[in-house]
């Protein structure tokens, strides 16, 4: 009677260790041959766990922010950004033609260098100058791919 009591046990423990432990991390799987592998991605997106109010994306291949309205709340979403690449330029860029229109991409010619940054945050205005509303954390992409 006690073996029948262990053995469900023994069995028990040893599938929670195999849960516990798991399959190794795929750390060395190969990328895609069609596209970008995770590791190469030259974009910088606001998660939307944090601003969850449109897409907003720093994309260094071509320098140009993707930023897609999914609000119908009658206003627009801006980015405003500052390069931190030597120029001393700063600018917003704004998507107002409505929620879930598609993305709008404002494309820009930053310095490349392996240091240079653009800092940027999202937020929501009523109208080009209105007050803005619902700022997001500041995020931070490299021009050139790190």
């Amino acid at each position: 009677m006690r073996f029948r009591i262990k053995a469900p046990l023994v069995a028990g423990a040893v599938l929670a260790g195999s849960l516990i432990a798991g399959a190794p991390a795929q750390a060395n799987v190969a990328p895609v041959t069609d596209g970008p592998s995770v590791a190469n991605t030259t974009k910088t997106c606001i998660p939307w766990f944090v601003w969850p109010l449109g897409d907003v994306c720093f994309d260094s291949n071509g320098d140009k922010f993707i930023i897609n309205d999914l609000r119908k709340d009658g206003k627009r979403l801006v980015v405003r950004w500052d390069a931190h690449d030597g120029s001393g330029r700063s600018g917003e860029c704004h998507d107002a033609d409505g929620a879930d229109n598609g993305p709008k991409i404002c494309n820009y010619n930053f310095r490349e260098g392996h240091n240079n940054y653009i800092e940027f945050s999202a937020m929501i205005r009523n109208g080009a100058h209105g007050p803005n509303e619902s700022i997001s954390p500041p995020l931070r992409g490299y021009v050139s791919p790190r």
